[in-house]
């Protein structure tokens, strides 16, 4: 009963969460403190993963990241003009920006293609370090999804845009980091702890991610 109780409320806490991410604009001068709430929805995930509400992760997840990944985009694709390549340019930080490629990016490596999640080092469905930019083919065996792999390549794209030139060596590691078999959903907070410090090394509030 009390274990079923236990589980009632992080369920809440992760609704209540993912609702305010889902209805929040996030701006400029509030991006990093939104790292704090994505670090609350990603130990939430964790926590609800191991105990066996995978589906309801997963599918939380994946939503997840398509809210983040629609605030890492160099410009709108709001309306027509958006829709064709010409929306207006994004007025958040290139390295928030970055973060969010990268966060999802790391966050769709954990959920392959006929499986579930990956929640241990070395598990079933992760890219391969050699190939992932090769296109996904069908097979029934978990493996990377096109998501994930559009993820990883929309990261690498950094290395080639100019506004992100300082940035470069971090897309090369949040690269390493992502398709390291060695690391699965679990290693989600200590990703974001890391890379959220490293762009915005003032805020020491951040220190509090993954504690």
């Amino acid at each position: 009963m009390l274990f079923e109780w236990i589980q009632k409320c992080e369920v809440k806490k992760f609704v209540d969460a993912f609702e305010w991410i889902q209805k929040c604009e996030v701006k400029e001068n509030e991006e990093s403190k939104c790292l704090l709430l994505w670090d609350k929805v990603l130990e939430l995930c964790v926590t609800l993963a191991f105990q066996d509400n995978l589906q309801v992760v997963k599918r939380a997840l994946t939503v997840f990241c398509q809210v983040i990944s629609i605030c890492g985009e160099d410009k709108s694709s709001d309306g027509f003009l958006g829709a064709v390549g010409f929306g207006r340019a994004s007025n958040l930080s290139v390295n928030f920006r970055f973060l969010c490629r990268s966060m999802v990016a790391f966050i769709l490596a954990q959920i392959p293609s006929n499986a579930s999640l990956r929640l241990e080092a070395m598990a079933a469905g992760y890219i391969p370090t050699i190939d992932f930019k090769k296109p996904a083919t069908e097979t029934t065996e978990p493996s990377p999804s096109i998501l994930a792999l559009k993820a990883v390549e929309n990261l690498r794209a950094l290395l080639r845009n100019k506004p992100y030139a300082a940035l470069r060596d971090l897309v090369n590691r949040a690269i390493e980091f992502v398709v390291d078999p060695k690391h699965s959903l679990v290693e989600s907070r200590q990703f974001l702890q890391e890379f959220a410090l490293l762009v915005f090394p003032k805020h020491s509030y951040l220190y509090a991610i993954a504690n």
